[in-house]
């Protein structure tokens, strides 16, 4: 299945990319909802919500890496990036080994052409 592209901003883009870290251990919790949300508004949140409860984890890495080839971020802006995924990874006190691997698989593309 061929991904069609995205237009997201970066406040879309930070809020896929936490949506996506918070189901990393299966349970989404109302804080790392909270966390997600920041930054955008209710209907952009609830869209980006359904969609990435649509998409496999291929679509996603698909989309998250298409995002980042048209907004061209920073390394700063990609560094903070990671700072809010990490934040929403630990917020409940636990860093388990699907978050850990969700965060280094992110890492890895966010930092790749840097």
């Amino acid at each position: 299945m061929k991904t069609q592209q995205n237009n997201w901003t970066k406040a879309e883009l930070t809020a896929y990319l936490l949506l996506y870290c918070a189901s990393a251990d299966f349970v989404t919790t109302a804080k790392e909802l909270d966390l997600a949300k920041t930054g955008v508004d209710r209907e952009t949140f609830n869209r980006l919500a359904t969609e990435i409860e649509q998409d496999n984890d291929k679509t996603r890495i698909d989309k998250i890496q298409m995002a980042l080839s048209v907004l061209s971020l920073t390394k700063d802006e990609k560094t903070l990036l990671l700072q809010e995924m990490k934040l929403l990874l630990t917020e409940n006190d636990e860093y388990l080994p699907s978050e850990q691997a969700q965060f280094l698989g992110l890492r890895r593309i966010l930092l790749e052409n840097d």
